[in-house]
C-alpha cells in the first residue's frame, strides 16, 4: 500500500507539470492569434477610420477608399476571413457590398462591424448597441438622433 501511495507522489509532480505547460502554451498561442487579430481588425478599419476623420472633405474619403484597394488592406481581409469568427466575417462582408453604394447603410454596417468585432475581442455580453460605437466620434449628433438614422437612413432634422 505505501508504494502506492509513493509511485502516486513520484508520477503527480511530472503529471501536473505536463498539464501546466500545455495550458500555458495554449494559452499563448491563444494571445497571440487574439493579437493577430487585432492588429487585422485594425487594418480592415483603418480606411473607415480616415472617413469619420474627414467626412467633411471628399478628398479624404476618396484617399480612404483607394486605401481598400491596396494589398496591405487585402492581407488584412484575409488575416480576417481566416481567423475571425462568422458574425465578423459577415459584417465585413456586408460592409463591402454597401460601402461604395449605399452611404448610410455603409454607416450601419460599419457600427454592426464594430460591434462584432468587440464580441470577439472578449465583450461576448456587451450591452452596447450599434449606434454606442460611433456615438462618442459624432459631435453634432445625439446618440437617438444617430440610432434614427442608422435603422431607418432619416434624419430627424430632415422631416
Amino acid at each position: 500500500m505505501e508504494w502506492i501511495l509513493g509511485a502516486v507522489a513520484v508520477l503527480a509532480g511530472p503529471i501536473g507539470w505536463l498539464i501546466r505547460s500545455a495550458y500555458e502554451r495554449e494559452e499563448r498561442n491563444r494571445q497571440a492569434v487574439s493579437e493577430a487579430r487585432l492588429d487585422a481588425y485594425m487594418g480592415v478599419i483603418d480606411p473607415y477610420i480616415r472617413i469619420l476623420t474627414g467626412v467633411r472633405n471628399p478628398r479624404e474619403t476618396q484617399k480612404a477608399l483607394k486605401v481598400v484597394q491596396q494589398v496591405e488592406h487585402r492581407r488584412h481581409v484575409f488575416r480576417i476571413v481566416l481567423m475571425a469568427p462568422d458574425g465578423v466575417v459577415q459584417a465585413y462582408n456586408e460592409l463591402m457590398r454597401a460601402t461604395y453604394t449605399d452611404s448610410p447603410r455603409a454607416m450601419l454596417l460599419f457600427t454592426r462591424l464594430l460591434l462584432e468585432i468587440r464580441k470577439d475581442l472578449g465583450n461576448r455580453g456587451t450591452a452596447l448597441e450599434e449606434a454606442d460605437m460611433l456615438i462618442s466620434q459624432l459631435k453634432d449628433v445625439d446618440r437617438d438622433t444617430f440610432k434614427l438614422m442608422l435603422t431607418t437612413g432619416v434624419s430627424k432634422r430632415a422631416n
